[in-house]
């Protein structure tokens, strides 16, 4: 087998030894049953987390197949939160949220369906690719592979939330155009044909999640590593994929634009926004690397989040960041050395490498410090580097397996499977309702600020439904421990602050609430719901100078509010201001407005300035 390429011949040629040597039908249907019998019970579950940005509260999506038009010309969040600048860019997810409402009306058992069938086509489809790209003599090894994949637990997240639904179609997609590409260099007859139908699915993949730019590097570098395809050739039918990727780029940039605005407490997202100096963001930046390969290699405990302070500040004299160094440096070297030697122990690592530099926060700072969903691709390379190690190990040759040593790799594999499928099979439950997936996640994210947060919340809403005083008292002193305890991890988390002055407002405590609303506004200068919740408090113990300064800033920042023109035109009849009652008041119906406060006070305001 010796050659030019050493083993990348055997690749090809290998179909000649051992072709239909192992018939993976059977594992196929064994695999998908593991797979629902993990992620089945997802179809009872509600709505959860972040499902509510892209699908449930999100104005362009919910007017089904009316808003489909607004997906492709604005940002992916400008309709749910009013985002400006740079967010994400996503129409194709959103679409088939917006096709999901317009069929199904926002029903939480059609959309965890839709996400497990995406699921269960992408292990199918990740069988029919390494098997392209390998050659059916791997078919145990690549069985191994996709065995691994389909059970490990840092994909529940990617299954169970709805929202993750990005994720799902960015790799479908991008599997597809892979496919497709392959197909197109194993043939000369309708070749272009596939490297169009490939570049067409890669444009759908990068639609779908941004993050699928990996492809593109990921696909040429497979074909020119693991077959016999000539460089330039590969490189003649990259062409395409450079248009679609550029026409992508201009439709991002006509949606969003390039500029950046800042909301909310920025180190809340990504702890990265807190380091000072280039020692502590290397440092920092090599520790999210960790817990990155950590995650893979030993993935529990899970949590819905890992942000401040979870993953604390580095600096350079911390250990944890020279053994990520040592890790990185010994995979990437390992890479090199076997290029040519093993491709596809080589091709596994560089895959895990490329497919998380777009959201591992190497290069830029991303929107999370750390998210289980980012390793959803990447995990295919590091399963692929990890699955070839053992066979290193238990020094098999995947070309000539005996069946002492298939039996030796099955058991390895299979306990590891088996660990697993427990792992995954205890954690999605969690994903069954916030509540329980933010009780879970104060537990294994204790010092998470947003965790506390979270799950104080959900202790807050809780007691504004309970009738009897004794349980209403015990859910808010719940809320009140977990947001105190965000708060303490942050002091400067606005929303905790808020949620905290919220609670204590509902229980009467009057001074706790406005110095905690002060504390929100001081960390988030415009938040209108805090200014007019302080501004109605002041009102209320007749104070209007202090409430109308409040309820003024709340205009500036956006003077289409109906609270805050409400609250303006009642703090100015009270100072007996009537000419900027019926400023106000003709504002609102400029605006369309229709609500009977406004209204009873612009009619009296104009019945006592006729008076006069």
């Amino acid at each position: 087998m010796a050659s030019k390429r050493n083993n990348k011949t055997s690749l090809i040629e290998a179909t000649q030894i051992s072709k239909n040597s192992f018939n993976t039908f059977w594992w196929r249907i064994l695999i998908s049953i593991f797979v629902l019998i993990i992620y089945g019970n997802t179809t009872s579950y509600q709505y959860t987390l972040d499902d509510d940005i892209f699908y449930q509260k999100h104005a362009s999506v919910q007017k089904g197949l009316d808003g489909i038009p607004e997906l492709f010309t604005q940002g992916s969040m400008a309709q749910f939160d009013g985002s400006k600048g740079v967010q994400p860019y996503r129409p194709i997810t959103l679409l088939s949220f917006a096709l999901e409402k317009h069929f199904f009306d926002n029903n939480p058992a059609k959309s965890h369906l839709i996400n497990l069938l995406l699921y269960l086509f992408i292990i199918q489809l990740l069988f029919a690719l390494l098997l392209k790209l390998l050659s059916q003599s791997y078919a145990f090894f690549v069985t191994m592979v996709v065995l691994l994949f389909a059970l490990h637990p840092i994909h529940t997240e990617v299954v169970a939330s709805v929202k993750s639904r990005d994720e799902l179609m960015a790799m479908c997609f991008g599997l597809m155009s892979w496919y497709a590409f392959i197909v197109a260099t194993q043939q000369e007859k309708k070749s272009f044909l596939y490297v169009g139908l490939s570049a067409l699915y890669l444009f759908a993949s990068l639609l779908s999640k941004e993050s699928a730019i990996a492809f593109l590097v990921l696909i040429p570098l497979a074909i020119i590593m693991l077959t016999e395809t000539h460089w330039k050739k590969t490189g003649t039918y990259m062409i395409p994929f450079a248009f679609v990727t550029g026409l992508f780029f201009i439709l991002r940039y006509k949606a969003i634009g390039t500029e950046t605005f800042v909301k909310g407490v920025p180190v809340l997202d990504n702890v990265l926004h807190a380091a000072k100096g280039v020692s502590q963001i290397t440092a920092t930046k090599m520790e999210i690397l960790f817990y990155n390969i950590k995650l893979l290699f030993w993935p529990w405990p899970l949590s819905w989040d890992y942000s401040f302070n979870q993953i604390p500040l580095m600096d350079v004299y911390d250990i944890l960041p020279w053994v990520s160094f040592c890790i990185y440096g010994f995979l990437l070297i390992m890479a090199v050395v076997f290029f040519k030697k093993k491709p596809i122990l080589s091709f596994g690592i560089f895959f895990f490498m490329i497919a998380s530099t777009p959201t591992n926060n190497l290069f830029f700072i991303n929107g999370a410090t750390v998210a289980e969903r980012f390793l959803f691709t990447p995990s295919i390379g590091f399963i692929i580097a990890f699955a070839y190690a053992v066979t290193i190990v238990l020094k098999i040759d995947l070309l000539q397996i005996a069946r002492k040593q298939k039996r030796n790799f099955i058991i390895c594999i299979g306990l590891l499977s088996l660990v697993y499928f427990m792992c995954s099979f205890y954690r999605v439950p969690d994903w069954e309702n916030n509540f329980k997936l933010f009780a879970a996640g104060v537990v294994s994210s204790p010092n998470s600020s947003r965790t506390n947060q979270a799950f104080g919340t959900e202790y807050e809403n809780k007691a504004k439904d309970e009738p009897d005083p004794m349980e209403h008292k015990r859910l808010n002193d719940s809320a009140i421990y977990y947001l105190q305890k965000s708060v303490d991890i942050l002091p400067t988390n606005s929303d905790a602050t808020y949620k905290l002055a919220q609670v204590y407002e509902m229980n009467g405590d009057v001074p706790r609430a406005i110095e905690y609303y002060k504390k929100s506004i001081q960390s988030t200068p415009g938040s209108f719901v805090a200014l007019n919740n302080l501004g109605v408090i002041y009102a209320g113990q007749k104070n209007f100078d202090a409430a109308l300064e409040l309820f003024n800033k709340a205009y500036q920042i956006d003077s289409t509010i109906e609270l805050t023109i409400a609250n303006l035109m009642v703090v100015h009849a009270n100072k007996g201001q009537l000419e900027k009652v019926v400023q106000y008041g003709n504002r609102a119906k400029a605006l369309g407005i229709v609500n009977n406060k406004i209204n009873d006070l612009y009619n009296q305001a104009q019945l006592k300035l006729r008076a006069q």
